[in-house]
Formats: structure tokens, sequence, C-alpha cells
């Protein structure tokens, strides 16, 4: 299976910027490149520190 897994290295806000907030960010730019390339897939969320994994379907 081909997938991409977004996860944070620590919970620990960034210059008070939830880490979350840039994977939600980091998952629209996965997915908007896969669509652009004609790729589909879903999203599975994982516990943490994971985030969640783009799976190619």
């Amino acid at each position: 299976m081909r997938s991409v897994t977004v996860a944070v290295d620590n919970e620990k806000d960034s210059y008070h910027i939830s880490k979350r907030l840039d994977c939600g960010i980091a998952m629209l730019h996965i997915e908007l490149g896969a669509r652009f390339a004609g790729v589909r897939g879903r999203w599975e969320h994982l516990s943490s520190p994971g985030v969640a994994r783009f799976c190619v379907t």
C-alpha cells in the first residue's frame, strides 16, 4: 500500500501555534497534490503522536 503519514515530533506548541494545525495544512497540501496528479486516496486518523495517513486507493 502506498501512503503518506503525518505526525508531530512532540505535542509542545511552537511560537504559540498548534502543531496539529500545521499538520492539517500539510494534509491539505498532500491531498491537493495527489488530486492534481490524478491520484485518489483516503485519510485514516491515527492516535498520537500520529495524526493521519493518506492511503492511495
